[in-house]
């Protein structure tokens, strides 16, 4: 009887140190991964593309190993999922990790559970979508996705890729100012042809990442045209071995409701742009997201000949050959850059006086593209001043 009382004991203190160890000892690690794998997912040591997962980078390796844990599974819609012990600012930097990283994660919304049970962690995610939903989703976004990809790819270099993608974006996609919470997913702009910035910048990011350019998201703030700061997301893009900013929005005019473009055709304002001169009117949440950004900017305007540090007749001569290119395309607007404010304000009063070289040069493109028919007398303009750059936009009669 006193063998039995002991086994009894013994029984009774080892489901006690159990519960104990339950309750109290750090097996969260170790039990979310086993609940990961016993489910069939492959938990990756580490990602073949792990140089583009800027924001899985930043993480401590606890919280590596969550993100880990939750992007193996998450495709499949699960109610919720084994993760080690975080504290929820720790496991929102995760989230927020997971989001930044992999645009195609729009059935996604952005809020989350945290519980746990003992030392059992729980992650339950909130859906915007059904996997149904999502899945004829993602398939239209790839399908379109796709065309975009082997256009770009008929390009040989980094640079012209990302032009190409930079000017389709902006053409087919209309701004959005307002809650639509496909805008700011790449459905939104590839499928429903509308984004706000978060958009514009997840799609260029979905994009780029399968062409093999290396970018990331930049969250922060940006003017608006009543000098408010307001929350804004761009991009950040290596281009053989140099980092730019590039900001699809703002280059997009249908942004800018006062301006008339007549052929919907994209500026290049922010396009490559360095972060001492984007951040006259951009601001990063965290500098080191833009600090690499120290190349020259204007690299689309130096390229086309088309950035000026002199006024004369080598500029006036250079824009005729360029507008004369752009009626052949059957476009209606030229943009052009400057070097400092004098030359620039020079270069306007040189242009678009009442005496100035536009008018002349509209009548001699005119001549050499006898289709364009272009009104010599309505040409419209817009002036960036932060960025020393002119885009004329030009009527038929």
């Amino acid at each position: 009887m006193k063998i039995i009382k002991k086994i009894i004991v013994a029984i009774i203190a080892l489901i006690i140190a159990l519960f104990t160890a339950f309750m109290v000892l750090p097996l969260d690690n170790f039990i979310a991964e086993k609940a990961a794998i016993s489910k069939g997912y492959v938990i990756s040591e580490s990602y073949k593309d792990i140089e583009d997962r800027y924001y899985y980078n930043r993480l401590s390796k606890l919280e590596k190993e969550a993100y880990r844990i939750v992007y193996a599974s998450i495709y499949d819609f699960p109610e919720k999922v084994v993760v080690p012990s975080l504290s929820d600012d720790e496991f929102k930097k995760v989230f927020c990790a997971l989001s930044y990283d992999n645009p195609d994660l729009f059935f996604l919304d952005n809020k989350f559970t945290l519980t746990s049970l003992g030392s059992v962690n729980y992650f339950i995610p909130h859906y915007a979508l059904t996997k149904e939903d999502y899945e004829n989703k993602i398939q239209f976004v790839n399908t379109e996705a796709e065309k975009i990809i082997i256009e770009a790819n008929k390009f040989t270099t980094e640079y012209d890729k990302e032009l190409y993608v930079h000017d389709y974006l902006a053409s087919v996609c209309q701004y959005a100012n307002n809650t639509d919470k496909m805008a700011c997913t790449i459905y939104g702009l590839l499928i429903d042809g509308h984004a706000n910035c978060e958009g514009y910048s997840r799609t260029a990011q979905f994009i780029f990442n399968k062409l093999g350019i290396k970018n990331h998201l930049v969250t922060g703030m940006a003017f608006n045209e009543q000098g408010v700061n307001e929350g804004h997301m761009w991009n950040v893009v290596k281009i053989d071995g140099k980092s730019y900013n590039l900001d699809i929005t703002w280059d997009d005019y249908s942004f800018d409701e006062k301006v008339n473009n007549p052929d919907n055709s994209p500026s290049h304002i922010y396009f490559n742009i360095s972060t001492k001169d984007l951040s006259v009117t951009h601001e990063a949440d965290s500098d080191d997201l833009w600090a690499e950004c120290t190349a020259e900017s204007y690299g689309y305007f130096r390229n086309k000949g088309l950035l000026f540090s002199k006024v004369g007749i080598g500029m006036e001569n250079a824009i005729r050959r360029e507008v004369i290119e752009v009626f052949k395309k059957g476009n209606r607007s030229i943009e052009i850059a400057f070097t400092d404010i004098d030359i620039f304000n020079e270069g306007f009063n040189f242009l678009a006086s009442s005496n100035g070289k536009m008018y002349n040069i509209i009548l001699s493109a005119n001549e050499q593209v006898p289709t364009a028919k272009i009104d010599p007398e309505q040409i419209q303009y817009s002036k960036n001043e932060d960025n020393l750059i002119i885009r004329f936009f030009f009527v038929e009669k």
